[in-house]
């Protein structure tokens, strides 16, 4: 995948600043907390993407879909961050120290 939406970058960005790497992980309307209601559609349509593309992996725990990063994708993450800063303002390069 070449190329992420504002809304994939807005999860993958989440994701990777929070740590939720494979083993930690956070449910699927956790992670769009904060969000316009209005867009929450286009968020959930990302998450569904990125799960299609095995970027982020989805599993079952506690009855619900939670989400991680595969810690084999650290590195496609950080990379697709960094080239879209200055892009979205929640993309904010002091927080890559952050990224473990």
């Amino acid at each position: 995948m070449d190329e992420f939406s504002e809304y994939e970058l807005y999860i993958l960005n989440k994701l990777a600043v929070h740590s939720w790497w494979c083993n930690k992980h956070v449910s699927r309307d956790d992670l769009i907390k904060g969000r316009l209601k209005s867009d929450s559609h286009l968020y959930k349509e990302a998450i569904d993407i990125l799960v299609k593309n095995k970027i982020v992996s989805q599993y079952k725990s506690q009855s619900r879909n939670d989400i991680c990063l595969p810690k084999g994708h650290r590195d496609l993450v950080i990379n697709t961050l960094k080239n879209n800063v200055g892009k979205y303002d929640f993309i904010d390069p002091t927080y890559f120290k952050r990224i473990k």
